[in-house]
């Protein structure tokens, strides 16, 4: 082991120092805190080489191409980049981003990410930076929008709603949604109306876009409108169109089941009946699903005994015809 002038040789040599005696006048305490200082840095850098290591050892590709990057490589600057924020060590954290986006400039996830960590003017700027080179890419121009939003810029934010609606991506679910959405936080209800109601009919039948337009769009009513009627007639319309989607008899069983009225639990009863029928349009898994939902409802919410036990046995019934799978 060097006695402590040796070190101090050392390191007056490695700090290109002219003379040791620099680090001799600290005096014997106060260089021997300095050397302490130094070793602890020392040796925290050698464990964040350490920690460094296991990454970049995984990491095969340092440039960008067209071919796509294979999950090993995706998973590990995902681990890579919150290691490095967990550091806390903003600078390092951004030049491991600026390298990140070398190699995975084609997925607007590495994007979105980085913009979100800095966040400000600067994150817009990286999502400008996204739009530029990957332009088709909606959800750098969603988030894009929700950062304008944030921004107080509420005009260039609508803008890029109507842009992706109208143009870009046209029946594209995440755009019609979060259009819809931003126009409610300004308080635009009728807008939501028409942005809903635009968007259905250019959806394909059936599918579960539709049906998930059409939940939304009953929600609203419901939650915001407070007109239950307006929300049972759009979901009665969306079963009707497609009856083998699930979420929409869940849809439904939430706007009933937080009913008060006298109809309540006759309405609850008569939807159960017709998802779960003879002639259910319901793949089995999705009936399973809505049969325990029933049975819990009933137990929680159901008018009596009788009801319950009625309940049970033709879940009982249905069980027997539809053992769940060993």
């Amino acid at each position: 082991r060097p006695t402590r002038e040796e070190a101090l040789e050392r390191l007056a040599t490695l700090a290109g120092a002219a003379t040791p005696t620099a680090f001799a006048a600290l005096g014997a305490a106060d260089a021997d805190g300095w050397l302490g200082e130094v070793g602890v840095a020392s040796n925290n850098a050698a464990r964040e080489d350490l920690s460094r290591a296991q990454f970049e050892k995984r990491l095969t590709r340092p440039y960008f191409h067209a071919k796509p990057l294979d999950d090993d490589q995706l998973r590990c600057w995902r681990a890579y980049l919150d290691w490095e924020e967990d550091e806390g060590n903003a600078d390092r954290t951004e030049r491991l981003y600026e390298r990140c986006l070398v190699t995975c400039a084609a997925y607007p996830e590495f994007w979105c990410r980085f913009a979100l960590w800095k966040g400000g003017p600067s994150g817009l700027g990286i999502l400008e930076r996204g739009i530029a080179f990957l332009p088709h890419a909606p959800d750098v121009r969603l988030l894009r929008a929700t950062a304008l939003e944030a921004a107080g810029d509420v005009d260039a934010a609508r803008a890029v709603y109507e842009d992706l609606a109208d143009r870009r991506c046209p029946g594209l679910l995440e755009a019609i949604l979060a259009h819809a959405r931003f126009e409610r936080r300004r308080g635009s209800r009728e807008d939501v109306l028409a942005i809903y109601r635009a968007a259905l009919p250019k959806l394909a039948p059936a599918s579960e876009a539709k049906a998930l337009v059409a939940g939304a769009l009953a929600r609203f009513q419901v939650q915001v409108l407070r007109d239950a009627d307006a929300a049972r007639t759009t979901l009665e319309a969306a079963i009707r169109e497609a009856p083998a989607i699930r979420e929409l008899w869940v849809a439904y069983y939430a706007l009933e089941a937080a009913a008060t009225d006298a109809g309540a639990t006759r309405r609850v009863s008569a939807l159960f009946d017709a998802a779960l029928g003879e002639n259910a349009a319901l793949a089995v898994e999705d009936q399973r699903a809505l049969w325990d939902l029933y049975v819990e409802h009933v137990e929680d919410l159901g008018p009596d005994v009788h009801h319950l036990l009625k309940v049970r046995d033709a879940h009982d019934a249905w069980l027997r015809k539809h053992p769940v799978p060993v």
